[in-house]
């Protein structure tokens, strides 16, 4: 089937054979002609197959400059070599790496590679070149032996010249050089390929590690591969990434939207995976950094203080401060990718307010009450006109206000109908979603409303089975504390047992070591569509860092132990949380930083997160201080 699609590709090759002289390294130079030069008189504007998707008019010149480039001998040799049972994908070393890096650098700056230029004998490169935070050029080879690195550096050179903000006069030539410098260099080198088998794309899918493994396709002995770092900025999982390969090297859409058993049903088509060694620049002129998963790994140790929490709460609450009217951030484009929600909003009033009743004399405390007292106002305006803010926006809003938050007077109107509305969901509170009610109930027992609230706890706590209990936190927890005052809490019980649940799902170093060690800390929900860890990890963790600090929930003898899975998982929600090393991929890196990703492969930045995370950390801290003034400890 694909042999047949692809006719027209695998001929152009064929009749031009005869040029191609395949050396003992598994590499093949032109004769008469540099590869680059080919390239350039063939495709002289798309150089990667998102550009081939993007730009129809240029499929077959793009598909002929990957064909070229990508050497099929030097790809099968590696695979060659692989063993059927216990394949290696181990990437280049950190200095052959680093080495690579000190040769291509110059070349940029140059903005051009000499003719005839080699590099180290390594299966691939993916070369990425920004500006001012924009992509300016990417160049991907895969199977190119000593020409990987500088093809792919020219490739991407190519694009930058056309894409950068010159303007094109008598010193056009000048600024170009001056823009040269202030470009930031990403470059991954790939290791050999180990080949997936037959299989759906979820099946597939579950053989990758998403940021760390690169998808290969290849048809015969050629092949295109899309590299981790570039799946990490395009917000693309293995499965489009292997679709969008489908389509460039066939040049047939149609055909990727098959399925992939379908595909794969032809002898000649295989899909690989590979590791990548990825160095960058993190600002212009800056030494490259080793990544991984395009970040850095976060020790434990660096969050196990009270001034790393506090670091981390005022970081947080500065990207809160900073996400007006935003509902989901992409850090990558600069941009709100969803628009704010009444229950966005709400949830970032309550997490900027929650780091304000920390009682910290800062600066920065007041502008979170400020920030929040201005929501507070937005919020209660909107009902004022006859708006409806929905069940959980409605119950943030009224324990804001109930708990001390300013707001506007001229809006108590606005806050009768919220509270008059809570009133009405309590009588009919089995309508509601089961992570709504437990909200509910919070907010009527904070407005005084406490028998209508133990009324409906029943119903707050009923679950389809105890797993589900950390889909109705924080606010059940909440819920039960601000019933139960100074009293035993009726739920203890269960919310103990989910707790050891929680921790017996939590992702250990043994776990993940050699694996992914950044997962470490993480929470697997097994019934969740994707059991890999991510943000979500946060809704359960905000209300047991409270239960660190009662002993109705934690005696004594149990507080090492229970503080030691805590930051743990502390731990995996800070390696979520941007940082500098994150920030070569982002347009506004001093925008994004602090903010929580919602998982380690995706750079989107949901406002609930990070708000949950806040909350995680400001429960932490007061649950540390109420252990400390316990113990009598400073």
């Amino acid at each position: 089937m694909v042999r047949s699609m692809a006719n027209h590709l695998f001929d152009y090759h064929t009749r031009r054979q005869p040029l191609c002289q395949t050396l003992a390294g598994g590499s093949a130079v032109l004769r008469g002609f540099s590869l680059g030069s080919l390239m350039r008189a063939r495709c002289p504007f798309t150089t990667s197959v998102q550009e081939m998707l993007y730009h129809g008019n240029t499929l077959v010149c793009a598909l002929v400059a990957f064909i070229l480039t990508v050497l099929g001998p030097q790809m099968c040799m590696a695979q060659a070599d692989l063993a059927p049972t216990t394949p290696s994908d181990e990437p280049p070393g950190l200095i052959e790496t680093l080495d690579a890096y000190v040769q291509m650098e110059p070349w940029v700056r140059a903005m051009e590679v000499p003719e005839g230029a080699i590099g180290p004998n390594v299966i691939g490169a993916c070369v990425t070149l920004r500006f001012d935070g924009k992509i300016m050029g990417i160049g991907t080879i895969y199977g190119g032996g000593q020409f990987s690195v500088p093809e792919a550096t020219r490739l991407a050179l190519q694009q930058a010249r056309s894409r950068l903000p010159i303007t094109q006069d008598a010193m056009a030539q000048d600024r170009l050089r001056l823009a040269a410098e202030q470009m930031t260099i990403s470059l991954e080198v790939a290791g050999p390929a180990v080949p997936l088998g037959k299989g759906t794309y979820e099946q597939v899918a579950t053989l990758f590690q998403p940021g760390i493994h690169g998808v290969a396709l290849r048809i015969d002995d050629f092949a295109s591969a899309s590299y981790p770092g570039e799946m990490l900025w395009m917000q693309q999982e293995p499965s489009s990434a292997l679709q969008r390969l489908i389509a460039g090297m066939t040049g047939d859409v149609a055909l990727s939207l098959r399925p992939l058993e379908e595909v794969l049903e032809a002898e000649n088509v295989s899909v690989l995976r590979f590791k990548t060694r990825h160095v960058a620049q993190l600002k212009a002129g800056g030494e490259p950094r080793l990544l991984e998963r395009g970040g850095k790994y976060v020790s434990a140790s660096s969050i196990r203080s009270q001034r790393a929490l506090e670091e981390w709460a005022d970081g947080m609450a500065t990207f809160l401060i900073g996400m007006r009217s935003v509902g989901t951030y992409n850090p990558i484009a600069g941009t709100a990718s969803e628009p704010a929600t009444p229950f966005t909003s709400a949830m970032r009033m309550y997490a900027l307010f929650r780091y304000a009743s920390l009682g910290r004399d800062n600066e920065l405390t007041s502008q979170a009450l400020v920030e929040a007292s201005n929501i507070a106002n937005a919020l209660l305006t909107l009902i004022d006109e006859d708006n409806r803010l929905g069940a959980p926006a409605d119950a943030l809003l009224a324990v804001c206000v109930a708990k001390g938050l300013e707001y506007d007077e001229g809006l108590n109107e606005a806050r009768q109908r919220v509270e008059g509305a809570l009133s009405s969901m309590a009588d009919r509170i089995e309508e509601f979603l089961p992570a709504e009610r437990p909200m509910i109930a919070w907010a009527l027992a904070s407005i005084g409303k406490r028998k209508m609230a133990q009324e409906i706890m029943p119903a707050c706590r009923r679950v389809g089975s105890q797993g589900m209990y950390p889909s109705l936190m924080p606010w059940l927890g909440y819920a039960e504390l601000e019933l139960a005052g100074e009293d035993e809490i009726p739920a203890a019980v269960s919310l103990r047992l989910m707790r050891s649940k929680m921790w017996e799902n939590q992702l250990t170093l043994d776990d993940v070591r050699g694996y992914s060690p950044d997962l470490q800390g993480g929470i697997v929900f097994t019934a969740a569509r994707n059991p890999a860890p991510t943000w979500s990890t946060a809704r359960p963790l905000s209300f047991v860092a409270a239960m660190l600090g009662d002993t109705r929930f934690t005696t004594g003898d149990e507080l090492p132990a229970e503080m030691s899975e805590l930051f743990n998982s502390l731990r995996f929600l800070r390696q979520l949380s941007a940082g500098k090393h994150e920030s070569h991929m982002y347009q506004e890196p001093s925008r994004a930083m602090w903010g929580t990703r919602a998982a380690l492969w995706s750079q989107d930045m949901p406002i609930p997160a990070s708000a949950l995370t806040l909350l995680t950390v400001c429960e932490t801290l007061e649950s540390l201080d109420e252990l400390a003034a316990d113990s009598g400890a400073p």
